[in-house]
């Protein structure tokens, strides 16, 4: 699914790169953004996935990027899990852990932990921004895992909601 970390190319943004420490609107009330002056929300820095494909990152002014969610497996429910990791919601992407070896003191280091994205929280972000965080880049999927993402999102684009499964 991942590359291992001798194969981050830091210097490329590529379809599936996760990045850390990327700031994240979180918005706590949508009703109260037109009575408002200012956004009822927050920012929080967040793990996130590129979804562009690769050679829209290099065309285009916006990208396409959503928030990963870790999984809790004390609060998720069973069968939620279960659909996670065989990838039956539609709208859900199943990251699964990475563990790599830290080349200094040789144990291994989680990159990832269990993980999800939420295709309903897509964003577009000005390709500048995401320029400023490639040095944030800690996973780069391998070619098997883009054409997963590619196809989950070619899936979640032809039947956004409807999942046969819930």
């Amino acid at each position: 699914m991942y590359l291992n970390s001798r194969e981050l190319y830091p210097e490329k943004l590529w379809q599936g790169d996760i990045l850390e420490n990327f700031p994240f609107f979180v918005f706590d009330n949508f009703n109260n953004l037109i009575d408002n002056d200012g956004i009822p929300g927050k920012v929080r820095l967040s793990k996130v996935i590129i979804l562009s494909q690769t050679c829209d990152i290099q065309e285009r002014e916006s990208i396409m990027i959503a928030p990963i969610y870790e999984i809790n497996i004390a609060e998720t429910p069973g069968g939620l899990l279960s659909d996670l990791r065989s990838r039956k919601r539609n709208y859900l992407f199943y990251l699964p852990s990475l563990e790599m070896r830290n080349e200094t003191s040789f144990e291994n280091e989680v990159i990832l932990n269990e993980s999800f994205v939420d295709f309903q929280t897509i964003c577009y972000v000005k390709k500048d921004t995401i320029q400023n965080y490639k040095p944030n880049k800690v996973v780069c999927m391998s070619d098997w895992g883009r054409h997963h993402l590619a196809s989950a999102l070619g899936i979640f684009f032809g039947r956004p909601i409807k999942d046969k499964y819930s």
